[in-house]
């Protein structure tokens, strides 16, 4: 009788012992439930992709326009795909491509033409809507003369607002690195617009200047110059909006002779009111396709 419940007392021991033995193995330590890579994103969430660009504006006195129109000389235009070439030069803009390779001339033809950089910004464009990076505004309202795609000219009366370039990008379907991109000057009221768009509906006070667009395929490397070699003249052109500003800047005063007077009555430097022009550099830095 002893030994039978002997015997059952070991039984219900070994029961005891292996059922502790698979709660241990189904409770691993606590610091064990929450790995790495459970902190990583899905492989399966998809990420957009970007195409990537630099966005660069530069101011070059008037008077050295003629080193603006040799760096457009040596860009190629072939790659430009214009809606009208003959509008686009009508309405007073050029526009030059360049690769890598062209990259360090550029840099010193500019720095020839005593350019400044006024502004630099970088612009992810995510699909096909674009992106809209700010060129200028208009303080006032003013008249200026738009060539259409048929070749007629109309008074635009625009202003106050923003002027803005509209880059749109994507990818090149089965050409790795590669992107299709149009820029399109356009003229906005602000804020309001950017509203509607976000709403997707048409905006009112916009107005697009299909004229002046131009597109293209390019690769990282690849860049577009976009300025204005025309004379300011009479009849004020889009482009004179786009590349044409007055800027102060302070210079030597050339009837300075000998020493400036003690009692400061002659001025070592003097503001002189400067025509400048606008060259704006558009650098692809990135395709992911």
């Amino acid at each position: 009788m002893k030994s039978d419940t002997l015997s059952i007392i070991l039984i219900f021991a070994m029961l005891a012992i292996i059922g502790c033995g698979e709660s241990a193995k189904k409770s691993p330590p606590r610091r064990q439930s929450i790995k790495i890579g459970d902190l990583k994103p899905s492989l399966s969430t998809k990420q957009p992709l970007g195409i990537t660009f630099q966005v660069m504006t530069f101011e070059i006195p008037a008077e050295n326009v003629s080193i603006l129109e040799e760096i457009f000389e040596a860009l190629r235009k072939t790659p430009l795909h214009f809606k009208d070439r003959h509008a686009f030069g009508a309405n007073g803009f050029s526009a030059g491509f360049g690769q890598s390779s062209d990259w360090q001339p550029l840099g010193k033809k500019l720095r020839q033409a005593k350019a400044r950089k006024v502004d630099a910004r970088s612009l992810i464009v995510f699909d096909d809507q674009g992106d809209d990076v700010l060129a200028g505004t208009v303080e006032e309202q003013g008249k200026y003369f738009y060539t259409h795609l048929d070749g007629s000219v109309s008074p635009q009366s625009l202003g106050p607002g923003n002027l803005m370039f509209r880059i749109k990008a994507r990818p090149v379907p089965d050409r790795r690195g590669v992107a299709y991109l149009s820029v399109q000057p356009l003229f906005s009221r602000g804020l309001d617009d950017a509203m509607y768009r976000l709403a997707g509906r048409k905006m009112s006070g916009e107005t697009v200047f299909d004229a002046a667009s131009f597109d293209l395929k390019a690769v990282t490397g690849d860049f577009v110059v976009l300025s204005s070699t025309e004379p300011e003249q009479g009849l004020a052109m889009i482009s004179e909006l786009f590349c044409r500003v007055d800027r102060q800047i302070k210079m030597r005063n050339p009837d300075l002779t000998g020493k400036v007077a003690i009692d400061g009555s002659i001025s070592a430097m003097i503001d002189k009111d400067v025509n400048m022009i606008r060259a704006y550099v558009i650098l692809c830095t990135g395709v992911e396709n």
